[in-house]
């Protein structure tokens, strides 16, 4: 189609997006900080940590726990 951008405007604007995005989530974060929330742990990570997510996707890692894979936990952020 004509009247297309370059490759060049186009990585421009991912990086910019990608950006934005990684500033507001980290503001959000910030904003929650301190903040009581549940996790679900669901995994190990191969360095010997879990994460899991808040209810409003905020991920969070912690060392290792067996006993809390697959169970809600009480955090605070």
């Amino acid at each position: 189609m004509p009247g297309q951008l370059t490759e060049a405007v186009k990585h421009e604007r991912v990086l910019a997006l990608e950006e934005l995005c990684e500033r507001l989530h980290s503001e959000f974060v910030e904003e929650n900080r301190g903040i009581r929330e549940r996790v679900l742990f669901e995994s190990k990570e191969k360095d010997g940590s879990m994460s899991g997510y808040t209810g409003n996707y905020i991920r969070i890692t912690r060392p290792y726990d067996a006993s809390l894979v697959g169970r809600l936990t009480d955090i605070i952020i």
